[in-house]
């Protein structure tokens, strides 16, 4: 998407928690681009967050996702769809 124009997009991790109850997630922008947070049930769960994406020329986008309610999780896959065109 290095158009410069900008973009919607969703992604949607799949997650697994070994805590019985509810945790909290965060998904972190770098470089001033926010974080965002959801709480969940524990277990096999699906997240989602919608993120936007304005690239000029070529470069990287990333994003960090943490638990910040400090319990053990396994990241099992992730996947990128774009909302907007």
């Amino acid at each position: 998407m290095p158009d410069g124009n900008p973009h919607t997009c969703r992604l949607r991790f799949h997650l697994n928690t070994t805590n019985a109850a509810a945790t909290q997630y965060q998904l972190i922008t770098p470089n001033g681009g926010g974080t965002q947070s959801a709480n969940v049930s524990g277990g096999a769960i699906t997240l989602d967050f919608t993120v936007s994406v304005d690239l000029t020329g070529t470069g990287w986008m990333y994003w960090s996702l943490k638990n910040s309610g400090g319990h053990q999780w396994v990241f099992t896959s992730c996947e990128i769809d774009e909302q907007t065109p």
